[in-house]
């Protein structure tokens, strides 16, 4: 895929998303979470993930496999929690781990090597791995979840990583 027509995809959607959004008030925060008191503004348009999830789906169009799907489930968890219908951290958390568990036990992605002895002997059980991965996984979402604090700060962190990766 050329990169170039990937990151003028993203930046289309992203302008038109944040105009379409601010022009019909939808999924703005009006609500100023205390965690949002240094965002200048005072609606917060609420659409980082809608462009990541649509970047997600735009970059694995032609090829297309399961991953979408949890993708999805994720996506659906972080609007749910951002249009304040799932309130809950436990609950959010709990569907967080079992949707990546599932993605990663059906797509058999796991860590095998660290070059750390102990660890590296604990992933040989392929059970541990499963569990160890969604661990890392899930400090991944979680920890961008946080550094979203400032608005829009993960979505440009992501989009440095994957102009460099």
């Amino acid at each position: 895929m050329n990169l170039y027509l990937f990151l003028i995809f993203v930046i289309t959607i992203s302008f038109l998303l944040i105009l379409l959004c601010n022009r019909n008030s939808f999924l703005i925060n009006r609500v100023r979470d205390l965690h949002q008191e240094y965002a200048g503004h005072s609606n917060v348009p609420l659409i980082g993930g809608v462009i990541i999830f649509s970047s997600m789906v735009y970059s694995s169009f032609y090829n297309l496999n399961s991953n979408i799907w949890y993708l999805a489930g994720m996506f659906v968890v972080g609007l749910l929690s951002d249009i304040k219908r799932l309130n809950s951290p436990v609950i959010r958390f709990l569907l967080q781990l079992i949707l990546i568990i599932a993605c990663v036990y059906s797509s058999n992605i796991t860590l095998t090597i660290t070059r750390i002895v102990f660890l590296d002997y604990l992933l040989s059980n392929h059970l541990f791995s499963i569990f160890f991965t969604s661990f890392c996984i899930l400090i991944i979402v979680n920890g961008s979840n946080f550094i979203d604090g400032i608005n829009s700060l993960v979505l440009g962190y992501y989009i440095i990583i994957s102009v460099v990766l």
